[in-house]
């Protein structure tokens, strides 16, 4: 009985992160001594307005490991439906024990290590803060014209600013007030 009902709390929370709003708000490098990559922070917006925190590591065996700032991954000790969302997101896989190396590391280099310099580059196809596709043709978005010219879901970057106050694009990081909608 206690194996059906962990199975199905877990299904529940799969598909929560499938259905509920979260939003991704920001994320950030942390260093170790020898300054390199020992992990990545981000920080979710749940579906609820409020503030959660995933750290995404990787152990001396390249493993992948997930935790949230969230009561029921901080204190039930369970994954929930926000690790499922980020992995769903940004790594293709829900479930954490299909994460690997490459994409860790790919995610890195996407996210951080990326040169916005050239100004010509492809429009993004997915919004970096709710990791859903653009159609540019029905929704309203915020471009960033004075750097890198990546836009956000108009929507998703009203809940963004109110949350986080920050007025800089999500991606390279420059002040947005030039921004245009289109």
């Amino acid at each position: 009985m206690d194996v059906v009902l962990s199975e199905t709390n877990v299904m529940k929370r799969k598909l929560k992160s499938l259905t509920e709003r979260i939003l991704f708000i920001d994320s950030y490098l942390i260093y170790d001594k020898s300054n390199s990559v020992e992990a990545v922070k981000c920080q979710i917006l749940g579906s609820r307005n409020f503030l959660y925190e995933l750290k995404i590591w990787k152990d001396d065996n390249s493993n992948i490991h997930c935790n949230c700032s969230c009561p029921d991954s901080s204190l039930r000790k369970n994954k929930c439906k926000h690790i499922y969302w980020f992995g769903t997101q940004k790594f293709g896989f829900m479930d954490s024990k299909y994460w690997t190396e490459e994409l860790y590391d790919d995610f890195i280099y996407k996210n951080w290590l990326i040169d916005y310099s050239n100004n010509s580059r492809e429009i993004n196809k997915d919004c970096p803060i709710c990791l859903e596709k653009i159609n540019y043709s029905n929704e309203k978005t915020i471009r960033c014209r004075s750097k890198c010219n990546n836009s956000v879901h108009a929507i998703c970057w009203n809940r963004y600013h109110y949350i986080s106050g920050k007025t800089q694009c999500v991606f390279c990081r420059n002040e947005l007030t030039n921004t245009i909608p289109i």
